[in-house]
């Protein structure tokens, strides 16, 4: 049965994002609220997908450095999935994936801190990134 919601979830969300994106609409986040009020496990499900895992977190530079990662591992000619917009909450994580829902070997995601404690918990990752504030010297 809950592998029923999953599709059902993914079939909708989808959906929602390519209408939007034909509509010429932002969809970074509100198709992931889809598929997250469908199925409330569905970054576990993503997690199934994905062979590595990396979050970055923190108060400065997460989008600079997750794209950084992103990019690097790109070139290197593995097949990655990123919140490349900054949508860093889960809906924008669960929205990355339903733009392109396939197999990954990695998964480079900024999180925002507040929510964090949970996308850890759900993703299980194997390198988490810390930022800060730079200091002024």
């Amino acid at each position: 049965m809950m592998r029923i919601r999953f599709y059902i979830s993914l079939f909708l969300g989808r959906l929602t994002y390519l209408v939007l994106n034909f509509l010429g609409l932002n969809a970074t986040t509100f198709p992931g609220k889809i598929s997250l009020y469908l199925y409330s496990s569905f970054l576990k499900e993503i997690r199934k997908h994905v062979n590595s895992i990396i979050l970055i977190t923190g108060t400065n530079g997460k989008t600079t450095t997750n794209n950084l990662i992103y990019q690097i591992l790109k070139s290197t000619g593995y097949k990655v999935l990123s919140n490349l917009e900054g949508a860093n909450l889960r809906t924008g994580i669960i929205t990355s994936f339903l733009k392109n829902p396939s197999y990954y070997d990695y998964a480079s995601f900024e999180v925002d801190e507040g929510v964090f404690p949970y996308v850890f918990k759900e993703l299980n990752p194997k390198v988490v990134v810390i930022t800060k504030k730079a200091r002024k010297t």
